[in-house]
């Protein structure tokens, strides 16, 4: 889908780049996909990388496109990282990000959609700008590794005083 929407894009942005950070088993397949759509110089496939800070300080905006999802540590990287958040609505992502707050949210498995939404955001830098400050102050706030192992101890101290 992400290359699908980087084919609607790149109509209208001439200038439009993508940095794809990661690997697996499709990444073959999706370098020949973005060659046979003509993308093949607006597409850097990185594989994997150890520096994610540069990666991101690289990037206007963040996204995933992905049709399930848990709640990924890119993700969190990202708005740690104060990167404008656009993601599929799916699995645990809305409970980290509000869709207008943190970042934007679309449907899965809708390039339009997901178009739209990073045409936004690179048209409008104060957005850009609100979304991504929000998005750096819900992850300290929320997912923070002393809020977290407090929330992990509250749990024990439940369980515990249960039995």
């Amino acid at each position: 889908h992400l290359i699908d929407t980087l084919a609607e894009l790149a109509r209208s942005r001439p200038d439009i780049h993508w940095l794809q950070v990661g690997d697996g088993p499709d990444r073959e397949a999706l370098e020949n996909l973005a060659r046979s759509r003509g993308l093949a110089d607006r597409i850097s496939f990185a594989g994997m990388r150890f520096d994610i800070p540069d990666c991101l300080s690289a990037m206007d905006v963040w996204v995933m496109s992905s049709i399930r999802e848990g709640l990924p540590v890119s993700l969190l990287e990202a708005m740690a990282a104060a990167r404008p958040i656009i993601s599929t609505d799916v699995g645990g992502i809305p409970d980290a990000v509000t869709d207008g707050r943190e970042g934007l949210l679309v449907p899965a498995a809708d390039p339009a959609a997901l178009a739209s939404a990073i045409g936004r955001i690179l048209d409008d830098a104060d957005l850009a700008a609100r979304l991504g400050d929000a998005a750096r102050e819900r992850v300290k706030r929320d997912y923070a590794i002393e809020t977290v192992a407090r929330r992990i101890e509250e749990i024990y101290r439940h369980f515990l005083e249960r039995t």
